[in-house]
């Protein structure tokens, strides 16, 4: 019987076809995903960023390029940089404008998720879309909470996410998958927005 169980357990990562209905979802976001995001290869070149972590002089050298956000901690004043009051910003979009702009609207967890996941602010046809797929997406299975969340707690819980991050990576039967990349990821959004 415990065997059974643990099979069970073992078997309990709901897969896109079997969501039904989910799948028309996870297309239309994945399909966003990709529409919004992509690094152009020059700017490697023109940035001269390397794969490992010095150059030829031994300094540390630029390792990757996103978009998904930066902090600009100074003014660029006469040719100088000069220090100043430090701006977030999410997708090119100032978080302090974010947070300003939420007024009484009540999803702002979300909103900013579907910023940052793909590349801009939602519309309301959007959200319709997201809502149900992160409502389904909020509970991780058994097997993971088991595995990961309970056994290998931690005090810090940025480790702990990122331990998370790392080990649903195993969890997938193909994980190299734009859907299974996308599905893992909102489990863990869906699951941040219950803490």
């Amino acid at each position: 019987m415990a065997l059974e169980m643990i099979d069970k357990m073992d078997n309990e990562m709901t897969t896109l076809e079997e969501m039904g209905d989910l799948r028309a979802n996870m297309t239309i976001l994945e399909q966003e995903l990709l529409k919004n995001h992509g690094i152009d290869p020059n700017l490697y070149i023109e940035y001269d960023v390397k794969r490992g972590l010095r150059d030829s002089s031994g300094k540390g050298v630029l390792t990757g390029l996103t978009e998904i956000s930066d902090v600009c901690a100074y003014q660029l004043v006469h040719g100088r940089n000069i220090p100043a009051e430090g701006n977030l910003y999410y997708q090119g979009v100032n978080v302090t404008d974010i947070v300003n702009g939420l007024g009484d609207r009540r999803f702002g967890f979300e909103e900013t998720s579907y910023l940052l996941l793909f590349g801009k602010l939602p519309s309301k046809e959007e959200m319709d879309v997201f809502f149900p797929v992160m409502a389904e997406m909020e509970e991780l299975s058994n097997r993971f909470v088991r595995d990961v969340v309970m056994k290998a707690s931690s005090q810090n819980i940025m480790n702990a996410m990122q331990r998370c991050v790392l080990t649903l990576y195993t969890y997938d039967r193909n994980p190299e998958d734009i859907s299974a990349i996308l599905a893992a990821t909102m489990s863990l959004v869906g699951f941040c927005s219950l803490v």
